[in-house]
């Protein structure tokens, strides 16, 4: 599974500026800087700290606290804001999530006083986005709806747009996809209309995620070539290497193309690497690690995912080591060694839970069942498969029986009648899963019996030959 706001919100805030800096270019501005007063001199401290970007945080925290200090001095509250805003992208960018929602939220205090709608809304949104990093999807979906209904009051069409996207992500991360489909299509609608060409880059990538999850691979890959061709034009590496990573899950968990995978794999890390994104290294090498594991490389896959979760440790990425943690347990499960895989699962399971990342908390006891079967411990396997068919028949419940009153709120006549499509779709298919399961604990407790059975009558038969023998 991918981390779906590693894919949306990047181009929200961060355009071509956030090319890395030669030192001669941060040296230009220091030179500038020497002798610029009031206002150009706060400017130029905002474009020093954003030239340090991918350089040292230290070094751009401290130019862009000393531009919000110089801004404050002159009365300046829209640049001040202006200052912190970017400086939370920066904090954003690096990882540092606790840091970039202090900002957001100081640049938010400050567009606040001066009334500045634009600012507000961009803080709002930057702030949803953090949310949305730490799986807090309901404070996310609460922040962009303030900036979608902002931008709305502007007539912003890029406004609208960009926050239609996230709206998307959310719809997303609450499995209504083809709400989130439809917001996707009809904000690539808008950024054609403006001609926005990052903005078509980001729609088509976002709708690629939706089509993956719909089974519709070949549009995914279509999509995302778009994509990548509009990112290519336009040498923007961090999309570059974010669309490569996701056709490299095209072609690596739908068409068995592990070759292909690899190398796409591998052209996405060089990126991350280049751009110093330390979230998109540790992901990419997650994944690198669950493709060498299927390949049959288990060493070279440990390895990576140990990387992998050491890099998310460092940035304080509880989401991506979760999923550390669940591809390695599949891995060990792939390669048999169902005691290590135990103790993978029971970690990503304790950290899903503390987060509340509820996709893997299924996943996991699946994980679960899975390893007790191969372990033969008969008592667990029926344990953990009981608690899994529970949760997978309360999800059942959940999604056929959600509130109407709820929706009917949200949604006009016909958005409810796709929803309740959906939701009709998705009981479909976790209803046909979980028979499957039953079918297999069927044949499981069936083989089980008849293996009982011969050991029971092969005790029985050397009975009676040493009684013969014996007479």
């Amino acid at each position: 599974m991918k981390k779906l706001f590693a894919i949306i919100g990047i181009t929200l805030f961060l355009p071509a500026f956030l090319v890395a800096q030669t030192t001669s270019q941060v040296h230009k501005i220091q030179e500038k800087l020497q002798n610029a007063t009031g206002v150009e001199r706060v400017n130029l401290l905002i474009e020093l700290s954003k030239a340090f970007r991918t350089i040292s945080f230290h070094e751009c925290v401290k130019y862009g606290e000393a531009s919000i200090a110089e801004a404050e001095k002159l009365g300046k509250l829209d640049l001040a804001g202006l200052a912190s805003k970017d400086l939370g992208v920066s904090g954003y960018y690096s990882g540092n999530y606790k840091e970039a929602m202090k900002y957001f939220k100081q640049g938010l205090s400050f567009y606040q006083k001066t009334q500045n709608k634009k600012g507000i809304s961009n803080c709002v949104n930057d702030i949803g986005l953090i949310y949305e990093s730490w799986s807090n999807f309901d404070s996310a979906a609460i922040y962009y709806q303030k900036s979608l209904d902002i931008e709305k009051e502007l007539k912003n069409s890029e406004g609208i747009a960009t926050s239609m996207i996230n709206m998307g992500n959310i719809n997303y991360y609450r499995k209504a996809y083809r709400h989130a489909l439809e917001d996707y299509i009809s904000a690539l609608k808008i950024f054609v209309d403006i001609q926005d060409l990052d903005g078509m880059g980001l729609a088509y990538n976002s709708a690629s995620v939706i089509y993956e999850q719909l089974n519709e691979y070949d549009k995914a890959k279509d999509f995302l070539q778009k994509a990548l061709a509009i990112y290519e034009n336009r040498n923007d590496k961090i999309n570059q290497s974010v669309v490569l990573d996701n056709l490299a899950e095209i072609y690596y968990e739908h068409y068995n193309d592990y070759k292909q995978a690899l190398l796409l794999y591998q052209q996405a890390l060089d990126l991350k690497k280049e751009i110093d994104s330390k979230s998109g290294v540790a992901m990419v090498t997650c994944n690198l690690g669950a493709l060498y594991g299927k390949m049959g490389n288990f060493s070279k896959a440990f390895t990576l995912f140990e990387q992998s979760r050491q890099l998310f440790e460092q940035i304080g990425d509880k989401t991506g080591l979760v999923i550390v943690y669940y591809n390695e347990g599949d891995i060990h499960v792939l390669a048999h060694e169902f005691r290590k895989a135990l103790e993978s699962f029971k970690k990503g399971l304790a950290l899903s839970k503390k987060i509340g990342f509820a996709d893997y908390t299924q996943k996991f006891n699946e994980g679960f069942f899975i390893c007790y079967a191969g372990l033969g411990e008969f008592d667990n396997f029926t344990r953990y498969y009981q608690i899994y068919k529970a949760k997978q028949d309360s999800l059942i419940n959940k999604l056929e029986l959600e509130n109407t009153s709820e929706i009917e709120n949200q949604y006009k006549v016909k958005e409810l009648t796709q929803k309740s499509n959906e939701l009709k779709e998705e009981s479909r298919q976790q209803t046909k899963r979980i028979r499957n399961y039953d079918f297999v604990g069927a044949i499981f407790i069936a083989s089980l019996v008849i293996l009982l059975v011969s050991i029971l009558f092969y005790i029985r038969l050397r009975k009676n030959v040493r009684h013969v023998e014996e007479e």
